[in-house]
């Protein structure tokens, strides 16, 4: 991924409500800035023509069917071409036409192709047209659910939910191509880790880059203003090819359109908070994070972010901005000593967590290490520590969610909110401001020590807001429900060394109390696993036997027929990035049988202990039918 920020400056344009404030607002700085530049333009134009071909092309402006010059056609209704570069404006511009080019070219003072092979797209809110799409097919699927309740055993609190799942799609990209792209950007993020990657030529000679570079770990998020899904995953090298070995792990940035087809070469332009203008970032490519690591140490693995989740935030400015959740590797000074002529440190190394804002940036990482990299530049990243507690060594695998509450009372998102442990619920509430800072706002057992293994259920996919989903959904004012996939991680159940697979929960707050309403034993969602190589068995007990889920990328209501489908991505064996859509969970989920809306007993962890015993059943269930 690169950037380009304009050397003008132009007050912000991230506000759905600009145009409005064009003609209201004559104070602003934007406003000025803008009907400045359109003027001239209009100026410009105006000069270019006699009155004869004035009128032509006023008139020519005012057809319902205008005549656009090359680059300015909407969206094909065909499979994205791979040779044309897409130039995307956000819906909420109040740019149009021919001001689009002159802004890119003229304002930005960024070239297009000369062959002309481009288009110059600005999102319209309710536009249809994008490349064409099969509808998917659904088959039945079912979930055992476990409410909460004062019952000591699982019969009582046992439900069973039915839904419908599609196919699988894959979404793996074509990694040669991906590290080619890389070592010829030239970029400074490549220069800067192309020590651990010496060995690169080699392997694309041989043709074994699939041997040693993996992709998995895929998250998305729907960016409403240009009609587009904003893609993350992590892909990882292994020089020793033992893919649960890296050395290092990048992020990868995608654009796909509606229907998951890819941009091979896209731009879209973004808000530019610190010149106060519009940006450039294109796509695909690495972000690039700002991480430790130590060329002469290529012992310790596992350098680089981890993990990805994607989130989309209402930030203070009034638009919606990706952030990134991830963990990474990073050092701290511990102590300095005083040598003869010279000073000695001493350093504490973690696995902390953090946000990655891939729309921001920053100079340097000091962050997260002390060597000097100020002359680069990197996505903004920030650390999240809680509050009156030491920096543990280990921090990974919290799930995020974000509060309806705080956004109608504050206008914007002003924290993000994380389940940090599953059973003896703990709930942290993280500033989303700097610095940030988390503190636990929830915690079922206050005795328990932040030290303590949190279990076998943990992390997945952020947790949805229901009424993100459904904002018609009439709730107490004082109550928040959220929906997701958490994973159980079992050990020696029956299939493989391990098994990894998602778990259903619905997490409810009233008031202050949180609570895991329901949660389901293990997930199949019609999915078939793969073995951990092409060698492997699916239930080889050598390897373990992986389907993890890691992103909910859109959720949606059909308002005609009440019907929702949710697009739900995730890995298998950590060597895909994969989605389905599911239909009908939310509403399954607000069937008055399953009193989701209504205040129910609590009950502790009796609702997990049996989710967890009803995964294990599952576990030595599916090794039986799988030759263990």
């Amino acid at each position: 991924m690169a950037y380009s920020r304009s050397p003008y400056k132009q007050r912000k344009m991230g506000l759905p409500n600009l145009f409005t404030k064009l003609f209201h607002i004559k104070k602003s700085r934007l406003t000025f800035t803008i009907l400045c530049f359109i003027t001239c333009l209009l100026i410009f134009q105006l000069l270019k023509y006699n009155e004869p071909e004035l009128l032509e092309k006023i008139n020519m402006m005012k057809s319902p069917t205008p005549e656009t010059p090359p680059g300015e056609v909407p969206i094909p209704s065909h499979p994205i071409d791979s040779n044309t570069k897409f130039i995307y404006f956000p819906s909420w511009t109040p740019l149009s036409g021919t001001q689009l080019t002159d802004y890119y070219t003229i304002f930005l003072e960024r070239s297009l192709p000369e062959d002309g092979n481009y288009r110059i797209i600005k999102h319209e809110p309710g536009d249809q047209s994008s490349s064409s799409s099969t509808p998917p097919k659904f088959s039945p699927s079912s979930a055992e659910v476990f409410k909460s309740g004062k019952d000591d055993t699982c019969t009582p609190l046992s439900q069973t939910l039915n839904f419908e799942t599609s196919d699988k799609h894959n979404l793996n990209s074509n990694l040669t191509q991906v590290v080619l792209d890389f070592i010829n950007s030239g970029s400074d993020y490549y220069k800067e880790l192309e020590p651990f990657l010496t060995d690169i030529p080699n392997q694309i000679r041989k043709g074994t880059i699939d041997q040693h570079w993996f992709q998995m770990v895929g998250t998305s998020v729907f960016l409403k203003h240009y009609g587009l899904n904003f893609f993350v995953s992590r892909i990882l090298y292994s020089p020793s090819g033992v893919k649960n070995q890296p050395l290092f792990s990048f992020l990868y940035g995608q654009i796909f359109d509606k229907n998951w087809n890819e941009y091979k070469d896209i731009e879209i332009l973004i808000p530019d908070e610190i010149n106060e203008s519009m940006k450039v970032v294109s796509y695909p490519g690495f972000l690039n994070a700002p991480t430790y690591h130590d060329y002469m140490d290529q012992s310790y693995p596992n350098y680089g972010p981890e993990d990805p989740r994607l989130i989309l935030i209402q930030n203070k400015d009034g638009y919606e901005e990706p952030v990134i959740i991830f963990n990474s590797f990073h050092r701290k000074i511990a102590k300095v000593g005083k040598a003869a002529y010279h000073y000695e440190l001493e350093y504490e190394y973690f696995r902390s967590m953090f946000l990655g804002y891939p729309w921001k940036t920053q100079n340097g990482k000091a962050n997260v290490d002390e060597a000097d990299h100020n002359n680069k530049e990197y996505i903004k990243a920030i650390e999240l520590k809680i509050s009156n507690t030491p920096r543990q060594s280990n921090q990974k695998n919290w799930t995020p969610m974000l509060s309806h509450q705080d956004r109608v009372v504050n206008k914007y998102d002003t924290h993000i909110y994380f389940v940090y442990r599953w059973s003896n619920l703990e709930v942290l509430q993280c500033s989303l401001s700097e610095p940030t800072s988390c503190k636990f706002v929830y915690k079922m057992n206050p005795q328990l020590d932040e030290t303590e293994t949190v279990g076998p259920l943990r992390g997945g996919t952020s947790m949805i807001n229901i009424q993100h989903v459904k904002p018609d959904l009439q709730l107490p004012s004082n109550k928040e429900i959220w929906v997701g996939f958490p994973r159980a991680h079992l050990v020696e159940c029956g299939c493989g060394s391990d098994m990894y697979r998602p778990n259903l929960a619905v997490i409810t707050k009233t008031d202050s109390d949180f609570k895991i309403s329901h949660i389901s034993s293990f997930l199949s969602l019609n999915v078939k696993p793969e073995g951990w190589t092409k060698d492997n068995a699916v239930c080889d007990p050598r390897v373990p036997s992986v389907v993890l889920p890691n992103g909910i990328s859109r959720w949606e209501m059909n308002n005609d027929n009440n019907e929702d489908t949710m697009t739900l991505s995730f890995s298998i064996s950590d060597s895909t990035v994969d989605f389905i859509h599911i239909k009908g969970l939310l509403k399954g989920l607000l069937d008055e049988s399953f009193n989701i809306l209504e205040e129910t007993e609590a009950g502790g962890n009796v609702n997990i202990d049996c989710a967890l015993q009803g995964s294990k059943n599952y576990c030595t269930l599916f090794g039986k039918l799988n030759g263990m």
